[in-house]
């Protein structure tokens, strides 16, 4: 009975094969008929890599050169995987059981036949040397820190082992194999193949993500920030609009449904009004300052760290990849919230061209970090450190450094925010807000005078001007109630409908996209099977993340309790003082038909539209010169 060999230029599994991969040969629950386990022998021409050559029994067997020729090489993990199965080769070898092609195929990779190698009655016959060795050594040094050395075979794997290897490829595949099989069986485990097991943050950082981007303080900040402004957003609306709904439904019981309505409006209007409300369009500028300036400190470290991959200090391949996973994240937490504060600024009626200028930078910079981690390629070989005690019998490399799983979901710190859409989306609003302040364009006002608006205006004003809409007014002027209820009756609210409904639209898109990434944070705080963060590591660093959101939080309670006279009189010169203006609630232009206008509906403009409000926030509160000024 004659075996084939099989031999590979790649691995289906993964970028790099890893140590669990390579172990895995002989890991019975592998059913890939392209494995080593159920399967045909393979080896890789990847690996025993000698200059120009190859060279199995140099780099599996010598314990002098070997360690350099196994460990410190590129393609560790594919000399792994011919290690495991050269007792194999080199026993079929010495029995004459390989096919002519095989036996070529050996002496490329230059395995001598040798009986002594392998003996399926004795376990420790198996001579694996240069990976026991390692093995053995690495773990006297660190065996405190990565409880895989003291497992014997991985979880997944049992303890007694069980080859079962394919000595014709044809067979195997046109047949059920049965018939052309060889088990070995073995009572004990030969090496430890659960070495990467349980390496989580609290074992020695292994696949602990980099603290300076993603510490557990740090990404509670993060969640903390999603929230802030998830916050704002509702809290807005509520002063806005939302606060009416359920006033009426509370007030109906007791006073009828139109006095409801009545008194709900007056409730609204005032707290609209109220200091509560300019406390939170006060605090929400403080927020947008601090968490631009916080993400682009993020994304700085994020593009240093892109840049020269050493500074993550990744002690494994799990730990570089969770680290760069969690990068899509950081890119687009300095996008999603940043852009959407600025809408809600927008409607506020409080845009200002210096934040308009700062928010649009952290955007750029953020796109930049997201593009840079999409196509990074780090180097798996040169990107990894190593702090523990010298292990000359694994060339000076910890042999962890090939823990990757690849393919498990809760190894990896893996985001969602990898889709394209999402960052055009951001970009398409940020675009928007910023032609929104840009006024270049001529437009006209109500008193029939003329200035400069935005292009938005323009636009608009141009398409009400067309001969359509007069047409079209007159064809429905004393149509049915309906068509006024919804906003149909004319071409003015119909632009307006348009525009509530496209910022409606958008509000619900930033609101989604905010949970996505909110889920993806907590998917890293959660504790679960395979952790990524050390939660009990609060150093001051990550105290200070955290408490970066502190002075916002109190500035908001400060001016809803003592209003915001109070604390702008402490920020302006002696010569300016601050002046409460009355409220200016803009309704739209009259419309010609008085009898149609009595049935229009009174709408917040700055709640609707980003084209129809003057930046003017309530209550308002403008500078203005003292006497002491000739």
């Amino acid at each position: 009975m004659a075996y084939s060999i099989v031999e590979r230029t790649d691995q289906p599994y993964g970028p790099w094969y890893d140590f669990a991969t390579a172990s895995g040969v002989y890991n019975w629950g592998y059913s890939d008929a392209n494995d080593g386990a159920w399967g045909y022998l393979q080896l890789y021409d990847s690996g025993c890599k000698v200059d120009s050559g190859w060279n199995c029994t140099a780099a599996c067997l010598d314990t002098e050169i070997g360690p350099n020729l196994l460990w410190n090489t590129t393609g560790t993990g594919y000399t792994m995987q011919n290690c495991i199965v050269l007792p194999f080769i080199a026993a079929l070898l010495a029995a004459s059981d390989l096919t002519p092609t095989a036996v070529k195929l050996a002496q490329k990779y230059q395995i001598a036949p040798d009986s002594s190698l392998f003996n399926s009655s004795n376990a420790s016959a198996i001579s694996w040397p240069v990976i026991n060795n390692c093995i053995n050594q690495f773990c006297e040094g660190n065996g405190a820190s990565t409880p895989g050395c003291d497992t014997s075979h991985a979880p997944n794997q049992d303890a007694m082992l069980w080859y079962t290897f394919t000595p014709n490829a044809t067979y195997y595949e046109d047949g059920d194999g049965q018939n052309y099989t060889q088990n070995i069986t073995f009572d004990g485990i030969t090496f430890n193949s659960g070495l990467c097991y349980d390496l989580n943050a609290g074992y020695d950082s292994i696949h602990l993500i980099n603290g300076d981007i993603g510490g557990i303080g740090m990404f509670v900040s993060y969640l903390m920030q999603m929230f802030i402004i998830l916050s704002a957003w509702l809290l807005y609306h509520f002063y806005e609009t939302w606060a009416r709904w359920p006033v009426a439904v509370t007030l109906i019981p007791f006073h009828g449904p139109r006095k409801a309505s009545v008194l709900a409006k007056q409730a609204q209007t005032s707290l609209r009004v109220s200091d509560h409300a300019a406390a939170l369009v006060s605090a929400l500028d403080e927020m947008q300052k601090a968490q631009v300036f916080f993400m682009l400190a993020v994304q700085i470290a994020a593009l240093i760290a892109l840049q020269n991959p050493t500074y993550i200090q990744a002690t494994s391949w799990q730990q570089l990849f969770n680290n760069y996973g969690i990068l899509f994240n950081l890119a687009f937490g300095g996008m999603l919230p940043v852009v959407f504060a600025m809408l809600i600024k927008r409607l506020a009626g409080t845009t200002a061209v210096y934040t308009i200028i700062v928010s649009t930078c952290c955007v750029i910079v953020s796109s930049v970090t997201w593009f840079l981690t999409w196509n990074a390629n780090p180097d798996p070989d040169t990107s990894i450190v190593y702090t523990g005690p010298p292990i000359p019998q694994c060339a000076g490399i910890a042999p962890t450094k090939f823990c990757y799983q690849y393919g498990w979901f809760y190894a990896n710190a893996d985001a969602t925010s990898k889709a394209f859409p999402m960052l055009v989306f951001c970009w398409v609003v940020q675009l928007c807000l910023i032609l929104d302040v840009i006024t270049l364009f001529l437009v006209k006002d109500p008193d029939g005078s003329e200035s400069k608006g935005n292009c938005f205006q323009w636009v608009e004003q141009k398409v009400l001007r067309m001969p359509f809409w007069t047409t079209y007014d007159d064809k429905h002027f004393n149509q049915s109630r309906w068509r006024t209820m919804l906003h149909f009756d004319t071409g003015e609210r119909m632009v307006r409908l348009l525009q509530s409904c496209i910022i409606f639209a958008t509000e619900c898109g930033f609101v989604g996209l905010n949970v996505v990434l909110i889920t993806d944070y907590a998917h890293l705080l959660l504790v679960n099977d395979f952790q990524t963060l050390d939660l009990k590591n609060w150093t001051l660093g990550q105290v200070i993340a955290v408490t970066i959101w502190v002075p916002v939080f109190l500035e908001y309670l400060y001016i809803a309790a003592g209003g915001p006279e109070a604390i702008y009189k402490g920020r302006l010169h002696k010569d300016f003082e601050v002046v409460r203006k009355g409220s200016t609630q803009e309704g739209h232009a009259p419309h010609d038909h008085d009898d149609r206008e009595k049935l229009s509906a009174t709408v917040s403009s700055s709640a609707v539209e980003l084209t129809h409000v003057e930046p003017v926030t309530r209550p308002g509160y403008e500078r203005v010169n003292s006497q002491a000024w000739p």
